[in-house]
């Protein structure tokens, strides 16, 4: 009678688990953003060996490593997701022109969950992603990798509406999870031709699409946007439902998660594929709590991309498959392959912030002398923005690199832009202007990066200028707004004309 008491006593404990096991629900969310087509390690690229030690982050073969390690280690379920950005930065998403998607094709193989989209998935336009998507795949490929952006609008009948979800919801053991995809205002404004896209206003649908996944139960709700963290701070405000917010678009290394006053936790990883982010994650069920579990295992919320990660031999396979399609495009235009050396130096070529820069003065220089070249013509001066320089040129540093410049280094700072026929990078334009225009542009561009940062810095070729920017420029208090000094007497005319249309039209 006790041997049966016992054995009846132990099937009720394995089918009906402790109250503290069954309430609760662990799992890892890991987490990446703004990949930026990094599919080989770069900083240098040249550094890159196989064989040895080397300084170089990043790549798609060791994050696959990373991942298959951190699954193959624990016993809960694992998530994998990018915040977007994906394409746009690396001779590889030029592919995207020729309607492939190196990127999304490694991260199906990887095993990412959910991507949403970025403003740089519309570098080469709406309908080069729409191509390069369906070579992918979509829609059949959400089964598997589910793209969400909830705030995009296609017309009728687009097959963007059939490609991408509103929102996505994940079950484990018994806990509905409910993903939606936000692209932010500043991220729009930013993206090159989205046209005949459009997304709609990211808090007003982000509160609507919770709304939808409370109806459908969900248990917890997690944002993957590309908003940029001042823009997820007021997402978290507005809408305090979402649970975390995995973010990209600033490129912000977040060490440690940002915690509102509400309990969001937003999270964020830098760019390029420099670290892999880690959210371990336990839900109560008795009192509906989200609680991090990296302060108590000691787990790191961002671990480095690095040397020290192993290549994964099959994701490698792939990318090899890739590095010919690049090359046999950019020999046709260059005579050479992307890991050629083509030029070298003592020393990097870096950006700076709102100031001149040896890599800035290295572009407009390279551009006034190719045109001139091109044309015949002398070239004045050459212009370039510091947002469209995209990083450093870093020179070799190893025993057999030193000082060594490969190509692919050289184009990473100027991989963006589309020709007007489609091909990859911005088409160089000359145009001939007097010199009260050239003064006019100089005080424009000055106003430009102070209202909006540096990425409107200017970087000039040929052309040195001064000014004092206690006297550049006069306060419009009613509008709150700087104009430069020397439009003044236009915008007198422009109020005189307004005064006089208000009064005709009064009479």
């Amino acid at each position: 009678m006790r041997k049966l008491l016992a054995i009846t006593m132990l099937a009720i404990i394995l089918v009906f688990p402790s109250s503290a096991a069954g309430n609760t629900v662990n799992f890892t969310i890991l987490h990446t953003n703004d990949e930026h087509s990094a599919v080989i390690p770069y900083s240098p690229a040249i550094d890159f060996n196989e064989s040895v030690k080397d300084p170089t982050i990043g790549g798609f073969a060791r994050l696959a490593s990373l991942v298959k390690s951190i699954k193959a280690e624990k016993s809960e379920e694992v998530m994998l997701v990018s915040a977007g950005d994906f394409t746009g930065g690396s001779p590889f998403s030029w592919l995207v022109t020729e309607g492939e998607s190196p990127e999304i094709a490694l991260m199906q193989k990887i095993g990412y969950d959910v991507i949403t989209i970025g403003n740089h998935e519309f570098d080469y336009g709406a309908e080069k992603l729409v191509d390069s998507l369906l070579n992918a795949g979509y829609p059949e490929a959400n089964e598997k990798t589910v793209i969400v952006s909830t705030n995009l609008v296609a017309p009728q009948g687009h097959p963007m509406n059939e490609i991408v979800k509103k929102y996505h919801i994940m079950e484990i053991e018994n806990l509905k999870i409910g993903f939606i995809g936000l692209l932010g205002k500043d991220a729009k404004a930013k993206a090159y031709s989205y046209e005949p896209l459009d997304f709609e206003d990211p808090i007003l649908t982000a509160k609507q699409a919770v709304e939808e996944l409370k109806k459908e139960g969900v248990d917890l709700i997690i944002a993957v946007t590309h908003l940029g963290v001042s823009e997820d701070l007021e997402l978290a405000e507005a809408v305090p439902e979402i649970d975390i917010i995995i973010g990209g678009h600033s490129h912000t290394v977040l060490e440690e998660p940002i915690i509102t006053s509400d309990g969001t936790i937003i999270v964020q990883t830098g760019d390029s594929l420099r670290y892999l982010g880690v959210l371990e994650l336990e839900y109560s069920r008795d009192n509906r709590e989200l609680k991090i579990r990296n302060y108590d295992t000691g787990t790191p919320f961002l671990i480095k991309i690095d040397d020290e990660i192993p290549i994964d031999p099959e994701v490698d396979a792939v990318i090899k498959e890739y590095i010919k399609k690049v090359n046999a495009m950019v020999y046709n235009k260059t005579g050479r392959y992307i890991l050629d050396t083509v030029a070298s130096s003592d020393f990097a070529l870096t950006t700076r912030t709102l100031q001149e820069s040896n890599i800035g003065d290295f572009i407009t220089d390279a551009m006034r002398l190719v045109v001139e070249e091109k044309t015949g013509e002398k070239v004045d001066f050459a212009v370039f923005a510091n947002g469209e320089i995209r990083g450093n040129i870093t020179p070799g540093t190893m025993e057999y690199s030193k000082g060594k410049i490969s190509l692919y280094d050289l184009l990473l700072p100027v991989s963006l832009g589309v020709g007007e026929d489609g091909s990859p990078g911005y088409s160089l334009v000359s145009f001939c202007i007097t010199g009260e225009e050239v003064y006019r542009v100089l005080e424009i561009t000055i106003l430009l990066h102070q209202l909006y940062g540096d990425d409107f810095f200017v970087q000039f070729s040929g052309l040195r200028y001064y000014y004092n920017p206690q006297n550049a420029f006069i306060k419009i208090p009613f509008v709150d707004k700087k104009i430069p000094s020397a439009m003044l007497p236009n915008l007198v005319v422009l109020l005189r004309l307004s005064a006089i249309k208000a009064l005709e039209n009064k009479l």
